[in-house]
C-alpha cells in the first residue's frame, strides 16, 4: 500500500496538481471512514475499466459524480458515503435478483 501511494503521489507531482494530490488523500479518508482498503475503494470507484467494458449509463454517472462532491467537501461525510453506497448496492441486490429470475430455467408444462 505504501508503493502505491507513492505512486500516486509521484504521478501527482508529475502533473503538478495539488486537486490531484487532495483527492488521493480524500479517498484515504473515505476508505478509512468505509473501513475498506483503498484497492476496494479504486475499484469501487474507477470508471476507466468499466468505461471501456461497458458504456456509463446516466444513474452511474450521476452516482460517480455525487460520490465525487461528498469526497470533495473539506471534511467527506461518513454518513453521505455510506447512504451514498448503501443506494448502490441495494441497486446491485435488486439487479442481480432480476437476473437469477431471468436465469431460472422456465419449465415445458404451461
Amino acid at each position: 500500500m505504501k508503493k502505491r501511494r507513492q505512486r500516486q503521489t509521484s504521478a501527482v507531482a508529475a502533473k503538478g496538481g495539488l486537486s490531484a494530490q487532495s483527492m488521493i488523500k480524500a479517498k484515504s479518508i473515505a476508505a478509512s471512514i468505509l473501513n475498506i482498503s483503498e484497492n476496494d475503494l479504486a475499484d469501487i470507484m474507477d470508471s476507466d475499466q468499466e468505461t471501456a467494458e461497458y458504456p456509463v449509463c446516466l444513474g452511474d454517472q450521476q452516482w460517480m459524480d455525487h460520490l465525487h462532491h461528498i469526497l470533495q467537501q473539506k471534511i467527506p461525510s461518513a454518513v453521505q458515503l455510506m447512504e451514498a453506497v448503501r443506494v448502490k448496492m441495494k441497486e446491485r441486490k435488486v439487479l442481480t435478483e432480476e437476473l437469477a429470475a431471468l436465469a431460472t430455467p422456465v419449465s415445458g408444462k404451461a
